[in-house]
């Protein structure tokens, strides 16, 4: 709640309009006042803007379930506590009436071999327990018991038992090793470990039955534990940030992988055996220390994700044509001098990111690319922008920040779904008129160029709600400026127009938060 903030209702609005009578069973005035005031002493109104505050149906069921759940909890009576899993809203309210933590752990303590009915007997009552005292669970037995869908993360479990639970899609830290779980099925479940001796775990490893994700960040890892090859049902697995020069060719035994990052380790190349990896679609490799790629990566024909930027490449192969599903590539902070032909044969690409390269100029190979929808060309020593560019009819991002472009071709206005443009640092001393094409621009950047004037077209941007002329030789703005009437954001500073002006340009444009 904000301290400023009143909100005034009339109760019997209220219960008229949402028929509170047939929710509440009662038609006694002081008592559905009663629970409304209960009701708004919680956490089930929506704010929608200042001062403005929305109740739904939803917010007032859960209300009711809530304080349903509560009377379960504290008579030992549950009869639907455990059919559903139960969202924050519901926790928050029970959690605030603070309820019995004896009952909630016997709950939890007897959630095995559970029916289908029961299912989310363990998994609400542990959700309860770590919002009201997460020690509470220390030293607790829990063998054998059922979860699903919890994070555990926040709790250290260091002497727990968990011996032949069921630990479904759950989230734990690196105290899991520190606990008893033999024979634990951890299917879907995730393991972040961050900023520990891994020779205190990696022996452990293999024990973690049917794990899904398994993250080894900061840990000053220098080689590819082999053990995690043992993992046969892994299918995420991040060492990221670490030291690892190599890997290891048993890394082909994680066929059901799906997402691989190794980002920020000490790489100089990649294994052919990677390419027995066909069920990967995410695969990071930035921040490394590669200078080329193996042809064998065009076997990953499922690959949606490939990052290969901040290494030291100059080349692609080939084959990466193969990658006929790759809908992002990052290639940015490498040596390229000239975009790789063979990126034109990747006909779903949406997400191309070249910045930091050596990049003279683009091929028209470029425009084959029609499902491009951004488009990162930033810090590079571009001098033209094709007029082929026209043919990316689906790109909405086009970033040509910090390189050498002397004029913006007019056929740009044919790129009629673009949406953000970013032209910041170059050598431009107009914008064509045929700019006021761009009819869903929402932002326009021009920082530090050299504009003297701006087209009077352009207040025909009716869309446009963030605008960069910063570091330019603007004098004046047309006044077809005060058109521009969804302009949210407008920096005018670094140029030389008078502040009357600026005032003047304020009262067209209220609600623009204008900077000079």
């Amino acid at each position: 709640m904000f301290l400023n903030d009143t909100l005034n209702i009339d109760v019997r609005y209220i219960i008229e309009k949402l028929n509170l009578e047939e929710y509440f069973e009662t038609k006694a005035s002081w008592e559905l006042e009663k629970y409304l005031n209960q009701f708004l002493t919680f956490t089930f109104l929506i704010r929608i803007s200042n001062n403005i505050y929305q109740i739904s149906h939803k917010s007032f069921r859960d209300y009711l379930v809530a304080k349903s759940f509560l009377e379960e909890i504290n008579s030992r009576k549950f009869i639907h506590f455990s059919e559903k899993k139960t969202s924050d809203e519901i926790n928050n309210f029970i959690v605030e009436q603070n309820p019995n933590k004896e009952n909630l752990i016997n709950l939890l303590q007897t959630a095995k071999e559970l029916k289908t009915e029961s299912r989310w007997q363990g998994t609400n009552s542990i959700r309860l327990l770590l919002a009201l005292d997460n020690k509470v669970l220390e030293n607790k037995n829990l063998d054998m018991i059922e979860l699903y869908e919890v994070n555990l993360k926040s709790i250290s479990m260091q002497n727990f038992s968990i011996q032949n639970s069921i630990l479904n899609n759950c989230t734990f830290n690196e105290t899991l090793f520190d606990s008893n779980f033999i024979g634990a099925d951890f299917s879907y479940s995730i393991v972040d470990i961050y900023n520990y001796d891994p020779a205190q775990i990696i022996t452990k490893l293999t024990k973690l039955k049917n794990l899904y994700s398994l993250s080894i960040l900061s840990n000053e890892l220098t080689q590819f534990p082999k053990e995690i090859t043992e993992l046969i049902n892994l299918q995420e697995l991040s060492l990221t940030s670490n030291q690892l020069k190599e890997l290891p060719k048993e890394i082909a035994e994680l066929k059901n992988l799906r997402a691989l990052s190794l980002g920020y380790n000490e790489l100089t190349e990649i294994p052919k055996e990677i390419a027995e990896l066909k069920n990967l679609t995410t695969l990071a490799l930035y921040s490394n220390k590669l200078t080329e790629i193996p042809k064998e990566i065009a076997a990953l024909n499922n690959l949606v994700w490939l990052a290969l930027d901040s290494n030291e490449l100059s080349k692609l192969p080939k084959e990466i044509a193969e990658l006929k599903n790759l809908m992002t590539l990052y290639l940015d902070h490498n040596q390229f001098i000239e975009i790789p032909k063979e990126i034109s044969e990747l006909k779903n690409l949406q997400k191309l990111d070249l910045d930091s390269n050596h990049l003279t100029e683009l091929p028209k190979e470029i425009t084959e690319l029609k499902n491009l929808q951004m488009l990162y060309l930033n810090s590079n020593q571009l001098t033209e922008i094709p007029k082929e560019i026209t043919e990316l009819k689906n790109l909405q991002t086009l970033s040509l920040n910090s390189n050498q472009l002397t004029e913006l071709p007019k056929e740009i206005a044919e790129l009629k779904n673009l949406r953000n443009l970013y032209l910041d640092s170059n050598q431009l001393t107009e914008i064509p008129k045929e700019i006021t094409e761009l009819k869903n621009l929402q932002t326009l950047s021009l920082d530090s160029n050299q504009l003297t004037e701006l087209p009077k077209e352009i207040g025909g941007l009716k869309n446009l709600q963030d605008l960069n002329l910063n570091s330019n030789q603007l004098t004046e703005l047309p006044k077809e400026f005060s058109e521009l009437k969804n302009l949210q954001s407008l920096d005018l500073s670094g140029n030389n127009i008078l502040e009357e002006k600026i005032n003047l340009l304020k009262s067209f444009l209220p609600n623009t938060r204008i900077i000079f």
